[in-house]
């Protein structure tokens, strides 16, 4: 009789678990898109029960684990290496840098008659294709005359721009063709030329930030 009051209790107990775990995948609050943790920017991709997360310099691909709570997902081959939403709060760790909490970015979308969100002042751009500037950075002036001018890292540049909502595009850019010799400048300025040229829309984040969006996924993030 105790032998299987024993049997019954385990089976509950084990019944119950599996419904935790069950509720917390259910219950999961990560979300594709980009988050700021502390000093560090990530981007991240959800595909089921797979994530990749990317910095300005790195890709991870993590796989999601059990936890009591919320959505964690680790690196297969490093532990310290995860991304953690318990639902209250979202946690980062990279190669057992623990950055301070996460907060997910919301982006507005400008109306068909805001052009303003673009022209006036300078926009610096901080990251292209998800990789970090180096020396000189790149910068962007959109004017009301519906030409776009600025620094493409070493040479001047000026070209017309199409807005229509939140879809934007350039047109033939004209650009000075002056050689830099600063190590890495000129094929910076090569990767911001081609992101220019593929531009299809733009974004502004909830933090100010302007994200520039190609069709094929790559991204240029400019700041006032």
């Amino acid at each position: 009789m105790i032998e299987r009051l024993f049997a019954i209790v385990g089976f509950t107990a084990a019944v119950l678990i599996a419904a935790c775990a069950s509720s917390s995948l259910r219950a999961a609050a990560v979300t594709s898109g980009a988050y700021q943790c502390g000093p560090q920017r990530v981007s991240i991709a959800l595909a089921g029960d797979h994530l990749t997360l990317k910095t300005a310099t790195d890709q991870f691909a993590l796989q999601r684990v059990l936890v009591a709570s919320g959505a964690k997902f680790a690196s297969p081959s490093d532990e310290r290496t995860y991304f953690w939403d318990s639902g209250a709060v979202a946690l980062l760790s990279l190669r057992g840098v623990v950055y301070p909490e996460c907060t997910r970015e919301t982006v507005s979308t400008p109306a068909a008659s805001s052009p303003t969100l673009l022209i006036g002042s300078e926009w610096t751009v901080v990251e292209i294709g998800n990789r970090g500037i180096i020396a000189h950075s790149p910068t962007l002036i959109f004017g009301e005359d519906g030409r776009v001018s600025g620094d493409t890292s070493c040479n001047n540049f000026n070209a017309p721009y199409m807005l229509k909502g939140a879809n934007l595009s350039f047109g033939h850019a004209v650009v000075t063709r002056r050689a830099c010799i600063t190590e890495g400048v000129m094929e910076q300025e090569g990767r911001f030329l081609d992101i220019f040229g593929k531009v299809a829309r733009f974004e502004i984040a909830s933090s100010g930030e302007l994200i520039l969006h190609t069709d094929d996924g790559r991204t240029m993030r400019a700041r006032r």
